[in-house]
């Protein structure tokens, strides 16, 4: 639940939010949570990312977002 807010928080490009919500992710969590706050900040990274999380439907969804995002945000 709170990793699809951070991803509606990433495609409002809001970064506030999006370090809020990542603080409040379960320990298990954390780790992904800190790849989506950086692609936040640099959505560039996003072959990177790509490359180290397991396919996933949600992957799949941060993935897309962030290359259909212009290149200024």
């Amino acid at each position: 639940m709170i990793l699809q807010r951070i991803f509606l928080a990433i495609k409002s490009n809001d970064a506030a939010l999006v370090t809020s919500l990542v603080n409040r992710l379960p320990t298990k969590d954390q780790i992904i949570g800190q790849r989506l706050a950086k692609l936040q900040q640099d959505p560039s990274l996003v072959v990177k990312f790509a490359s180290l999380v397991k396919p996933s439907a949600f992957n799949r969804q941060v993935i897309l977002l962030l290359t259909a995002l212009p290149a200024s945000q």
